[in-house]
């Protein structure tokens, strides 16, 4: 049953739902993020340069880590805030892969980059929730 499991798993990213990301330039504010996160009910924000490179990922954990209860200004610049650098997927890897990560770093989103690094998606807890459920109920 387990080696069954683990092949079930390893279907390439590119062939499942993942999250559509919403970006913010990397001069945003603090209160910008926030806004598009509560705005489309999401729980991460990809963080780009005007060039499209990924410079960092902004979290729920962020806020709740960072922003709450802290004297914190809401116009200060999200690169402040954000984690810089984070771990990526690509769409060849697969949602075992993802689970992987997610579960040795305590992540709850991916970001899933092209060949150049420039995010194309993310991939979240929710999205891998939902595609073993779907794998569940066929």
């Amino acid at each position: 049953m387990k080696t069954e499991l683990k092949g079930r798993l390893r279907v390439p990213l590119s062939e499942i739902n993942i999250s559509e990301p919403k970006y913010l330039i990397d001069n945003g504010t603090l209160k910008d993020a926030i806004s598009v996160m509560e705005e489309f009910n999401i729980g991460s924000i990809i963080v780009m340069s005007e060039k499209v490179e990924l410079k960092g990922i902004f979290t729920e954990r962020d806020i709740l880590n960072k922003v709450i209860g802290k004297d914190v200004d809401l116009d200060s610049p999200i690169c402040l805030y954000m984690t810089p650098h984070p771990k990526t997927l690509q769409k060849e890897h697969t949602v075992l892969e993802a689970m992987e990560l997610m579960h040795t770093k305590n992540f709850r989103h991916i970001p899933i980059v092209d060949e150049e690094k420039r995010p194309i998606g993310i991939i979240s807890i929710k999205d891998v929730m939902n595609f073993i459920y779907d794998m569940a109920i066929d």
